[in-house]
């Protein structure tokens, strides 16, 4: 019988005969699911900074069988994600949901936010570019978890998501059942001539707004949401690592 989740403990210090073993389990794992669909999470915080894919083979492991994945959940530095993250709509023509946590900067937009089929996706990490120039499918997106934090740079911050970017999101994906953003950048002045239109949102059943720098006002502009299916609703500042 095929197991449905596989789990393998941090092996940063594993000896390189278990490591083998570990590597043959695996790959038997992938080899007997035969033709059905995946649900792959990988997660990888203790190697940072480093693409030694020999000491770290897994990321490799997966190329072959991407086809089949349906769902995949990254964890680790960018740089060891790299592999995966250069696929193409060719090598992953079944992907519907999709999250990414670095802790490492992201310079570059990823290939695999390229593909025309997903419709979870899942975004945490540190940018150097406006997350709203993602080349997603913003329309047909049903949940969405935003978290894009700016970086510093010669020319000072740089990315991240101000008050008036959520509102853009929110009014780009009429489809959403489910959404969490959070902003990551103050917007100053800007906050007063924000766009106030109505956004609706048709299908949304639960909303998490929250916010980790202080002159964002969220109860200025929850009113201009329409949101007739809304079950819950999450707004408040990120202080600790909890909503507040």
């Amino acid at each position: 019988m095929l197991s449905s989740t596989l789990t393998l403990e941090n092996y940063t210090h594993t000896s390189p005969k278990i490591l083998s073993s570990l590597e043959k389990i695996v790959e038997e794992w992938l080899k007997r699911s035969a033709t059905c669909p995946l649900s792959v999470s990988l997660f990888d915080r203790a190697n940072r900074f480093t693409s030694d894919f020999d000491k770290h083979p897994l990321v490799l492991q997966l190329l072959p069988f991407s086809s089949r994945l349906r769902h995949l959940r990254l964890t680790g530095d960018p740089e060891l994600l790299r592999p995966l993250l250069r696929l193409g709509s060719e090598d992953l023509p079944i992907l519907n949901s999709f999250g990414m946590e670095c802790r490492g900067t992201v310079p570059d937009v990823p290939n695999i936010f390229h593909l025309v089929a997903l419709q979870d996706v899942t975004i945490r990490m540190a940018v150097s570019f406006d997350p709203r120039s993602l080349p997603l499918q913003w329309s047909q997106l049903t949940k969405l978890c935003l978290e894009c934090k700016a970086i510093w740079t010669d020319q000072g911050q740089e990315g991240g998501l101000d008050l008036s970017g959520a509102f853009h999101v929110l009014r780009m994906c009429p489809m959403l059942m489910d959404c969490e953003i959070q902003v990551t950048q103050g917007s100053g002045d800007a906050d007063r001539v924000l766009d106030t239109s109505p956004i609706h949102l048709p299908h949304l059943q639960s909303l998490v707004l929250t916010v980790n720098v202080f002159q964002v006002i969220f109860r200025e502009w929850i009113p201009y949401l329409v949101v007739p299916n809304l079950r819950s609703l999450q707004v408040g500042k990120v202080i600790g690592g909890r909503l507040d």
